[in-house]
């Protein structure tokens, strides 16, 4: 009986994902043919995100992953995407020789010393231990004459190293997600407000904290004090008009805003563009409505949970993650 009740789990969480997926990609589709989304993966350990393996196919996936225990995992079974390709590369803001801090755990990897002042506060500490260090000459981004529509970044502490060797690259990126600490949980890396600034001069705006990290000192349970933060970044549709970029890039970030559901920044974008252009993404913005009124619903739906926890407590706010 256990087992039949974990198998119609299993099937049922199946036909969701294939129900949540066609009807992505039946939206993607009212776009011009051949729309796609460059995505580069710093740190792919892991599967690929959820809302992007959703797209696979319409996605040309970039991923660097320098830890070998991760990057066999990923060459396994690779997701269906319109392209796929692993570097081993460190990225960073220069070529140079640095020391890759293997850890227990792999995903938590760094070329940045583990703090354990810090991390010996909480649980599972261990996992941050380094079990061996590999020499590795770092590549900046800029060099490898990459194209990237989204950069979505996880290396432990070392992102904006990986984001100052590729201001280049970064002027034809239409948005990022990046890991970014409050706290120093390795040592010397570069914390929130240094990384916030530095966006911001490049022509990014803050948008979303799409995950909010908190540690409690002796669970892990979504209480506690805010670790890291999964943080949205992009250019506003008011750059991105100015810049003149091609129908295939609008159809681009048309595409990364329907993902994380920014159904008001693809309307003001539509309203931004000539007449001509408009006709061209009617049917996709037409279906965004459609796909917007049921997100409305959920977030009614939502708005009643909070309503009835916070009536048992009043002090108690639900944080909708996604």
């Amino acid at each position: 009986m256990f087992m039949s009740i974990r198998y119609i789990k299993s099937r049922l969480r199946i036909w969701i994902g294939r129900q949540r997926k066609r009807k992505l990609l039946s939206c993607i589709e009212k776009l011009p043919s051949n729309s796609s989304v460059t995505l580069l993966d710093i740190g792919a350990a892991g599967e690929i995100q959820q809302r992007w393996n959703d797209i696979n196919s319409v996605i040309n996936y970039i991923g660097f992953e320098p830890d070998p225990r991760s990057r066999e995992l990923l060459l396994v079974n690779p997701p269906s995407c319109k392209s796929y390709k692993i570097y081993p590369d460190v990225v960073s803001d220069v070529s140079e020789i640095v020391n890759l801090n293997l850890t227990k755990k792999p995903q938590v990897s760094s070329i940045y010393e583990p703090n354990f002042a810090i991390l010996t506060m909480f649980p599972e500490s261990e996992r941050f231990d380094v079990i061996s260090r590999e020499n590795i000459e770092t590549t900046r981004l800029d060099d490898l004459d990459l194209k990237a529509d989204f950069i979505k970044l996880d290396i432990q502490g070392a992102e904006l190293k990986a984001l100052k060797g590729a201001e280049k690259l970064l002027n034809e990126t239409l948005g990022i997600e990046i890991e970014i600490e409050f706290v120093e949980i390795y040592k010397n890396q570069p914390k929130y407000a240094e990384i916030n600034s530095w966006l911001e001069m490049q022509g990014f705006v803050l948008l979303d904290f799409v995950n909010i990290y908190r540690w409690q000192r002796e669970h892990f349970n979504g209480l506690g004090q805010v670790i890291f933060v999964e943080s949205l970044y992009i250019k506003t549709p008011e750059t991105l008009v100015k810049e003149n970029i091609t129908v295939e890039k609008m159809s681009s970030y048309f595409i990364i805003l329907f993902l994380y559901k920014r159904y008001d920044l693809i309307y003001a974008f539509y309203k931004l563009l000539s007449d001509n252009l408009r006709i061209v993404f009617s049917d996709f913005v037409d279906e965004c409505k459609m796909q917007e009124r049921k997100q409305i619903k959920l977030g009614k739906f939502n708005s009643k949970i909070n309503y009835i926890i916070k009536f048992i407590d009043p002090n108690y706010q639900l944080h909708l993650l996604y």
